[in-house]
């Protein structure tokens, strides 16, 4: 019989038999468990389940589950009886979101008293919305790679980044607008959309793609049971697809109020602390329950614990919430102390006037509070003045008040009658009584986030004694702003059903407030601070201020958008080309309410000139003058200038055609840009001299987010040099005179003085930059042959620190007005400013290889800077370019060259700097080392290398007494003839070699040519470096040739590092003697 009619017999029959032998297995006692199997236990108050999984190699499967009635305690015996804890690896606890804590904090020791040991509890929330899908997805990824997981088909923004490591998945974010962070995750190609039940839509699915596209999409169907044994048992292994989080809802309740803090997403174990103003309440329940992050908050509540505090008191309290790698939370709470009391002392009485219903002011005093009412605000005020004189008003505030022509009117009435503390607030008396209450500790330059409400939230930040604003933001579309702002401190104004996400805080400070609390605590005393010192101390908020300036001219318009950080009175200079345009109107927008002011000028000119000055919140002037005929207009009105300090970034702002500047420190670049809103009108100016060229491609790229005018990068030498010199006249200086500048006003990161001195030699009616000495100038002056100048930049020439008599030094200021007339000369595009000295590369080229390396020093070489340099690598595969700024120890990765071949080789590399400080290389060719090298030393000898001979040498010598000779007979005649003899040519090649400073040892001398060569003076002749290296180059060759009996087509010259000779001359010498030249280092 064929084995086809076997099968087809016996086919139902195996099969029945494998049914039968399942059913047995099943019902056998589970007492007969292979060691291999773990358990997973579930409860709820009524029933808890126990289930078997049990794996042969990599088949994982789901034997068993049976359900056991009664408490936890009770189920837990229950189960160790049929799976005794020996026969089982571990038993996991699995947490869904319906789950009791009180069931929760019951299981872990129910299993531990009825025997088990290795206990491991999973929670809903990283088992089913990450690992179940990433599991079911089944993704071939390579560690690195990220991943996104969508939680919820209906939000297809709200879901978590994971990235692939060696033993899994870890979280990376988890974010409410996924398609905008996975921008910052170029390797993120992965996206998987898990529904709650059943398969996803088409819709839906069509909806990811569009929201996502490019990626590859994943849309697994979820088999629950089965995925939670792989999960369980990848934890056994040690692999978990993802860490162990914890969505869970605390509520902490105390009379009416209630304050929700939920964990969404949070890794365990986890303990956040933070203060709780609970007001004078003594009992504080504390309610839990698990959810889901991305469900809504519950109602349904279980009480969890309730916190007696014995006594009814006006206090603050520190509480401590603890969760566990068992889910298991715990609450410790501490008072810090009553809340204080203070009594306002009133000298002068308090007005605050308040529009509701109807218009309102509150009289405040020694003898209480009274409240008035007036149907209009002519009545309420006609009322004030009639029964107050100015001298017994301390303070008048408007809350709540639409600033109105008519509000403004009386504003002004009131002042001119000698009501002088006027205040327009709210934004500032509510957020300073916060911080005073809470004793909110803030360092300098420090910012505080202020939640406001669940929607609103602002930044402050600690500048002197007050608290600016730097913007106000809604929280919940970006709480990474925290983090941009380098908060350390939240202060939450808890009001009545607003929601405290603390988990999403990190590590801050957290304080929940209570906005209601803190008002009745301190509004008397606020007040009566405010009349008695004007301000609140260290705790003052200055008031939040913006203004719309608009300027109109034919069909154009100009927007000047002054934005909150900026001190009153504030003026600045903007400069327009009218065209044919006969009339100029400027409208200023008071954004604190319904109040606008215009002005109208009509001009005879083509171009004017704006004066514009914010004077105070309701008080603009404008100045309109014609500028001369011919003069073209300026476009920018601000120079930015940004420098890094040891705490973050300093930013100064300079005006066009004044001295006067803004500067402010900021914890980074970020707030440093977004505080400043008038970038239009601006171009941004980057200080480079420590800052890698990495740094600056991210400032620059950062910068050009905004609509600066212009973005540009000035060295630090450079902008102290120019800005110190602007008004001296080099023009006079003839060529070769050397000057030295010395700042004696420098600082270093200590904050201390540390003059530097710098040297220059001018150069066709121009200085070229040196050298830089972080030292005294006499120092400095003492190791140079020849000093012309000496300028010393001081803070008051009037009062000049004592320098040596025989410097004969001229004192200098480098004041605000010479920076900023100095800014403003690089930045006007019609203006050719012709500046003193030079921007330089501040740059320094490496090229590293097999353990070797070759320095190319190009600090202080002019820009644009391009040049191509030659040197030796030999059989190396890789090469590198790194870069470094000035004295700087830190290197950047520019380039690496990989090389398909190896043999010995010479690189030719194009190393440039371009006029934004941007280096770059290019590797214009490679060529074998030639058979023939010449290689000069710098003991003055020429080394021959060559397979056709070994071990030639010859002298660098070359003579000029009877004709020329080169190489011994040119040592001889340096007995009898020394100033007539020339060596050290590779020095006289080197970039950095001052032709017009020679060395003192040397009996010929050495002069710069008027085409920049080096000459050479010997005796009554002369020569150029370069006609010397040929000469040696040739004599050498003859020789070689002479030796080995034929002529030589190819020869590689050598030279010690930072020797160059020019394409051109190597091109004329290899013209001149036959024979091609290969020059490198």
């Amino acid at each position: 019989m064929s084995n086809t009619i076997i099968d087809t017999l016996f086919q139902p029959l195996l099969a029945i038999l494998s049914w039968i032998a399942w059913l047995l297995e099943l019902l056998m006692p589970m007492t007969a468990l292979p060691e291999h199997s773990i358990a997973i236990f579930m409860s709820n108050p009524e029933t808890s389940t126990g289930m078997i999984s049990v794996r042969n190699g990599s088949k994982v499967r789901l034997k068993s589950v049976k359900k056991y009635p009664g408490s936890v305690k009770d189920a837990a015996k229950a189960f160790a009886v049929d799976v005794p804890p020996k026969t089982v690896h571990a038993v996991f606890i699995l947490i869904e979101p319906e789950t009791l804590p009180s069931v929760v904090k019951c299981m872990a020791p129910a299993l531990e008293a009825a025997g088990y040991r290795n206990i491991v509890t999973l929670g809903d929330e990283a088992f089913r919305h990450v690992s179940m899908p990433i599991d079911a997805a089944q993704l071939q990824c390579d560690v690195g790679d990220f991943v996104a997981v969508l939680f919820n088909p209906d939000n297809l923004r709200y879901g978590a980044i994971v990235e692939r490591v060696e033993a899994g998945y870890k979280k990376v974010k988890i974010s409410k607008n996924l398609p905008y962070e996975i921008i910052e995750y170029p390797t993120l190609k992965h996206i998987i959309l898990r529904g709650p039940t059943g398969d996803i839509s088409e819709a839906h699915k069509s909806e990811c793609r569009s929201l996502y596209p490019g990626m590859q999409y994943h849309f697994p169907r979820l088999s629950k049971n089965q995925l939670i044994c792989n999960h369980a048992w990848r934890s056994v292994d040690g692999a978990t697809f993802i860490e162990e989080t914890v969505s869970m809802e605390v509520f902490f309740k105390f009379g009416l109020q209630e304050v929700p803090l939920p964990f969404r997403g949070t890794t365990l174990p986890t303990t956040k602390t933070f203060q709780l103003d609970i007001m004078e309440w003594k009992h504080v329940f504390v309610c839990v329950k698990y959810t889901n992050q991305h469900e809504p908050l519950s109602t349904e509540f279980e009480v969890f614990q309730c916190i007696d505090l014995k006594t009814r008191k006006d206090r603050v309290l520190r509480v401590t919430v603890s969760i566990n790698m068992h889910h298991v939370p715990s609450i410790n709470v501490q008072a810090i102390s009553p809340v204080k009391v203070l009594v306002p002392k009133f000298q002068k009485v308090g007005i605050e006037i308040y529009k509701a219903s109807s218009f309102q002011y509150y009289i405040f005093g020694q003898s209480g509070t009274t409240e008035l009412n007036f149907s209009t605000i002519d009545l309420l005020m006609a009322d004030l003045m009639a029964r107050f004189a100015p001298e017994d008003v301390g303070v008048i505030l408007y809350l709540g008040m639409e600033m109105d022509s008519s509000t403004i009117g009386w504003w002004r009435t009131l002042e001119e009658h000698g009501y002088s503390k006027q205040y327009f607030g709210g934004t500032d008396i509510v957020p300073a009584m916060f911080l005073f209450g809470y004793n909110v500790a803030v360092a300098e330059g420090e910012c505080v986030g202020m939640w406001v409400s669940e929607q609103l939230c602002t930044i402050l930040k600690r500048v002197g004694t007050t608290f600016r604003y730097l913007g106000f933001y809604q929280p919940s579309d970006d709480l990474d702003l925290l983090d941009r702002y380098d908060v350390k401190t939240v202060v939450f104004c808890q009001s009545f059903d607003e929601i405290c996400t603390i988990d999403e805080f990190g590590d801050r400070n957290v304080i929940v407030g209570n906005a209601d609390a803190i008002r009745d605590r301190y509004k008397l005393f606020y007040l009566s601070e405010l009349i008695s010192k004007g301000n609140f101390g260290k705790y003052t908020v200055s008031q939040f201020n913006r203004f719309l300036i608009f300027v109109y001219w034919g069909d154009r318009r100009l927007k000047f958008d002054v934005g909150n950080t900026v001190q009153l009175p504030f003026g600045w200079t903007t400069e327009i080309d009218l065209d044919k345009a006969y009339e100029v109107k400027i409208v200023v927008d008071y954004i604190h309410g319904d109040f606008k002011q215009e002005k109208v000028f009509y001009v005879g000119s083509s171009s004017v000139k704006l004066d514009i000055c914010i004077e105070d919140m309701f008080t603009t002037t404008v100045n309109c003058v014609p500028l001369p005929k011919g003069h073209a207009p300026r476009s920018v009105s601000f120079c930015l200038l940004i420098e890094r300090t040891t705490s973050g970034f300093r930013r100064t702002l300079y005006f066009r055609d004044s001295g006067k500047t803004v500067v402010e420190n900021f914890a980074n670049l970020y707030i440093a840009l977004k505080t400043f809103t008038l970038v239009e009108h601006a171009v941004i100016v980057f200080i480079v001299s420590d800052s890698t060229s990495s740094e600056h491609a991210e400032w620059r790229q950062f910068a050009s987010e905004y609509r600066f005018q212009g973005i540009q990068f000035v060295n630090g030498a450079i902008l102290t040099l120019n800005s110190a010199l602007i008004d001296v006249d080099f023009t006079t200086f003839v060529d070769n005179v050397i000057v030295l500048v010395t700042d004696m006003t420098a600082i270093d990161t200590n904050g201390r003085k540390a003059p530097v001195t710098y040297v220059l030699r001018s150069h066709q009616k121009k200085l070229k930059l040196l050298k830089v000495a972080k030292a005294r100038v006499d120092k400095v002056y003492s190791t140079l042959d020849s000093i012309d100048h000496v300028f010393a930049v001081v803070d008051d020439p009037s009062k000049p620190p004592s320098l040596s008599k025989h410097l004969k030094p001229v004192f200098l200021q480098s004041s605000n007005e010479s920076v900023s007339k100095y800014l403003f000369s690089r930045t006007d595009t019609d203006l050719e400013a012709d500046h003193t000295i030079d921007d330089i590369a501040g740059i320094t080229f490496f090229a590293e290889w097999k353990g070797a390396r070759q320095v190319f020093n190009t600090e202080f070489e002019s820009i644009p800077l391009s040049r191509e340099v030659s040197f030796q690598v030999g059989e190396a595969e890789t090469l590198r370019i790194k870069t470094a700024p000035f004295n700087a120890k830190n290197r950047d990765l520019l380039d690496e060259i990989t090389f398909k071949k190896p043999y010995d080789r010479v690189v030719v590399l194009n190393i440039a700097v371009d006029s934004m400080l941007v280096p770059s290389v290019k590797h214009v060719h490679s060529e074998p080392v030639p058979a023939t090298v010449f290689e000069f030393t710098t003991g003055n000898r020429v080394l021959v290398r060559s397979d056709a001979v070994d071990g030639l040498e010859y002298p660098a010598y070359v003579s000029f007494v009877d004709g020329v000779i080169v190489g011994e007979g040119a040592v001889s005649h340096q007995k009898h003839h020394p100033d007539d003899v020339v060596y050290d040519i590779h020095r006289m090649l080197s970039t950095d070699f001052d032709p017009d400073h020679p060395d003192p040892s040397w009996a010929f001398n050495t002069s710069r040519g008027g085409d920049g060569e080096v000459t050479v003076h010997m005796g009554q002749s002369c020569s150029t470096a370069i006609v010397c290296f040929g000469l040696i180059v040739s004599a050498v060759k003859k020789s070689v040739e002479s030796a080995v009996g034929q002529g030589i087509a190819e020869i590689g010259i050598k030279l010690p590092p930072g020797s160059v000779v020019s394409e051109d001359a190597k091109t004329s010498i290899g013209a001149t003697i036959a024979v091609k030249l290969l020059v490198f280092n």
